[in-house]
């Protein structure tokens, strides 16, 4: 009788020692879920602020992009949206150009349109020949694809801004000419200096399309200062 006793005692003894262990290792499970694992940072919001690759679209971007299309009432789907804002914000940290410029020039340009061609062949959103594109491409080491590349939101706003850049450094960073030359192409500038008589607008701009675009960016920063 006292050997059955025992047993029972032990077995009992061992079932409650089962029911521990498994509410311990359920309590690690649970405790592993919902806690941040042994290698995480002390702080891993830190990071996000710290590592663009982590951070991803930079929110500030995409919000300028919106009220930018949103003020001039142009509609569009949320992927274009997203992919828009995210090449202008790569295009503008790589060549060093204000995203507000380059939302004013595709608005002159294309009205946002991914698929917009002028009357003299220009493409897409940034409106590019072909065969000024086929060289930046060139010059950049891009693939080119042909004239349906342009069609490509990103590959458009690089090229693009690119081409801006450069017109930049050869009118000596003056952003008047700049566009005017982006605009009615970089000779028709240079005929203008050469001769010594530079047209200009009732406001001094040296044409309507500098005028246009600079007052859209002035009036995007104003705006988005008044937001801070």
């Amino acid at each position: 009788m006292a050997r059955r006793i025992v047993t029972f005692r032990t077995i009992r003894r061992a079932v409650r020692a089962a029911v521990c262990f498994t509410l311990v290792g359920f309590s690690a499970v649970i405790a592993s879920l919902f806690s941040a694992p042994a290698w995480a940072p002390e702080d891993p919001w830190r990071l996000v602020g710290e590592v663009p690759i982590v951070r991803g679209m930079d929110p500030s971007t995409a919000d300028l992009v919106a009220q930018f299309l949103d003020r001039h009432d142009v509609q569009l789907p949320a992927k274009h949206v997203v992919a828009i804002s995210e090449s202008i914000q790569e295009a503008g940290l790589k060549y060093g150009l204000d995203p507000k410029l380059l939302l004013a020039v595709i608005l002159s340009e294309s009205t946002f349109r991914v698929d917009a061609v002028s009357p003299k062949g220009a493409i897409g959103l940034m409106q590019l020949l072909p065969t000024t594109a086929e060289e930046l491409a060139g010059q950049l080491d891009l693939e080119w694809g042909g004239d349906a590349r342009l069609l490509d939101p990103e590959t458009n706003i690089v090229l693009g801004t690119y081409y801006l850049k450069q017109l930049l450094e050869t009118f000596g960073d003056d952003l008047n000419l700049a566009l005017t030359a982006y605009n009615k192409g970089p000779g028709y500038v240079q005929r203008m200096q050469a001769s010594g008589i530079m047209e200009a607008t009732a406001t001094n701009f040296p044409s309507a399309y500098a005028e246009r675009v600079v007052g859209r960016m002035r009036a995007a920063s104003a705006r988005n200062s008044n937001t801070l």
